[in-house]
This record gives structure tokens, C-alpha cells and sequence, in this order.
């Protein structure tokens, strides 16, 4: 078995923390997915390394997921992150829907605001979709692997029923952060056995 863990991930994860000391604001979403590539990504490819898994095919949709977990959270802690002077929605987006920073300062849940984050959930939903396939990959993999489907499965269906809670909210993540309570573990954690 290869459980042989390259440095890179690891400075990947050093390179994001140097990131967020120095960086509170984003324009592009582009720089989004390159944070995400840094702090997220580098955690499912440890996570497949210690199975002993080295398989790129494997890591391209593990990054997705990740990805898709990481820009999740951004979307729930936004007033969270909005109380340290971090802001995570791209500017691009923030002016595309006719938004301001100024707004998100004052916590204005208009109608401007939650169309800017049904539309950054509605793209992090295709990403968790994109990478849904690697559940199916890890369970069809030696024993090992099959282990990790099942967590994968978990964590797939927990990342993707807050963006549910984030759209039940009707997007008014400021005034109310989005959380899985007890009733849904149990849908999940039901949900995710095979």
C-alpha cells in the first residue's frame, strides 16, 4: 500500500492561512476557487492519500467537492465572516446584482442581495454535483476506499442539505446563519447508507 504524502498539499494549506491574514476581499470568483484550491482541495487529497489512493481521476473530483464544501460555508457564515472584515461573495457578483459592499455592511437583506446568493448557491450546488461521482468511484474501489464512500456520502449530503437550509432561509443569511439540527444528522446520516 502507498501512503506516501507529498509536502505540496501541506504548503497548499500553509499558502491559504498566509492568505487569510493578508486577504479580506475578492473580486473575482476566479480567486475564490484558487483560495479554495489552496484550503479546501489539499484536505480530500490527504484524505484519499492516507486510503492509499494517488489516483488523479479520484482527486479531480474530490477538489470538487471540497471546493463545493468550502464555498458552502462562505455562503452560511457570510454575517460570521462579515463581523471579522471578511467578505467571500466576489465583487463581481456583488455589482452584477446590483449590490454594494455598503449594503452588506448595514446587513440589507433586499431583494438584490438574496438573488447574489441564490445564484452563489445554485453554483456551488453544480459543483457538489460534478463531484458526487467520486462516491460512487470510492465505493466501487478495493476495501479501503469503500470505507471512505460512505463518509464521503455523509459529508456530500450534509454540504448540500445547508445550501436546502441556506434556500428555506430564502437566502437571508444575515439575519439567520443556516444550521442542521439533530432531525436532519438523522435524514443524513439515514440517507447515507447504502
Amino acid at each position: 500500500e502507498d501512503n506516501r504524502i507529498p509536502i505540496e498539499p501541506l504548503e497548499n494549506l500553509l499558502n491559504a492561512f498566509r492568505q487569510d491574514v493578508v486577504k479580506q476581499r475578492y473580486q473575482r470568483f476566479d480567486e475564490l476557487l484558487d483560495y479554495c484550491k489552496n484550503s479546501a482541495n489539499p484536505v480530500g487529497r490527504l484524505v484519499l492519500m492516507i486510503f492509499g489512493c494517488h489516483d488523479e481521476e479520484f482527486f479531480k473530483y474530490s477538489d470538487k467537492i471540497c471546493t463545493a464544501l468550502q464555498l458552502t460555508n462562505f455562503w452560511q457564515d457570510i454575517e460570521v465572516d462579515l463581523r471579522k472584515d471578511r467578505i467571500y461573495l466576489p465583487e463581481e457578483d456583488i455589482t452584477k446584482f446590483g449590490y454594494s459592499y455598503n449594503e452588506l455592511e448595514l446587513k440589507q437583506e433586499n431583494e438584490n442581495f438574496r438573488s447574489l446568493v441564490k445564484f452563489e448557491v445554485e453554483r456551488t450546488k453544480k459543483i457538489f454535483d460534478e463531484g458526487k461521482k467520486l462516491i460512487e468511484m470510492t465505493a466501487a474501489a478495493g476495501k479501503e476506499l469503500k470505507k471512505l464512500s460512505k463518509e464521503l456520502k455523509l459529508t456530500w449530503n450534509g454540504g448540500s442539505k445547508i445550501l436546502k437550509k441556506i434556500k428555506e432561509l430564502d437566502y437571508r443569511v444575515l439575519s439567520s446563519r443556516p444550521k442542521i439540527g439533530t432531525i436532519d444528522k438523522l435524514k443524513i446520516f439515514l440517507g447515507s447508507r447504502f
